[in-house]
């Protein structure tokens, strides 16, 4: 296997979800793990939002995350844009059990809601670059196929490369997710699935996680 000594020095070691026992890591060994599966009630985030397990699971070189990795829950949203209440729900807010939030787009998403929300002291925050992966949202389509759920939801994976400063030290950042759309339905709902963002100190060579169920 190409690398295969580069693995070995790497010393991962397995890690297993205390929670739930809900899946395994491979995860470097030495470093630090927050998090796992989470059960949200619905004062938390709507009743929408807790009804099923989600995950909000981290990795960590150090305690101040030199390089790190989370995984985010799925949030439903609803956009209330155009519609009677629009002016009484503000953006954060809850109704009909989904957080208030118009719809941003993958991008917009993850610079302007993940990567505050994972960061709040980031500054200069600046977008390298972006990228849609069509594969991705062609097998989650295929998903929908399978599951036979008759919605005509629509898919967007968002790739999205940026840099920012934090306490003086300045990351480079990965960004994805997906963005479940319902809007055909008409009902103003989407959602964000599979978020996942990874960093490292700009001066550290690449490191790789490997996450399995």
């Amino acid at each position: 296997m190409a690398g295969g000594a580069g693995w070995a020095q790497a010393g991962f070691v397995k890690y297993v979800e205390p929670r739930e026992k809900a899946f395994t890591a491979l995860v470097p060994q030495g470093w630090q793990t927050e998090g796992g599966i989470v059960r949200r009630g619905p004062d938390v985030a709507g009743a929408v939002n807790a009804t099923e397990a989600k995950v909000d699971f981290t990795i960590k070189s150090d305690a101040t995350g030199t390089m790190m990795a989370r995984w985010l829950p799925d949030i439903m949203f609803i956009d209330l844009r155009g519609q009677a209440i629009e002016g009484m729900f503000a953006p954060g807010s809850q109704c009909n059990g989904c957080v208030v939030l118009p719809r941003l787009g993958g991008v917009n998403y993850l610079v302007k809601v993940i990567l505050p929300r994972a960061h709040p002291g980031a500054q200069n925050v600046k977008v390298l670059g972006s990228a849609r992966i069509p594969e991705v949202e062609k097998g989650f389509d295929q998903l929908r196929a399978m599951l036979q759920i008759p919605l005509p939801l629509t898919y967007e994976a968002q790739l999205v490369a940026g840099e920012y400063t934090e306490v003086g030290r300045q990351f480079r950042q990965i960004l994805f997710t997906v963005i479940e759309d319902y809007i055909k339905t008409g009902v103003g709902l989407w959602k964000s699935r599979s978020t996942v963002i990874f960093r490292a100190h700009r001066i550290l060579n690449e490191t790789r996680v490997y996450m399995v169920r």
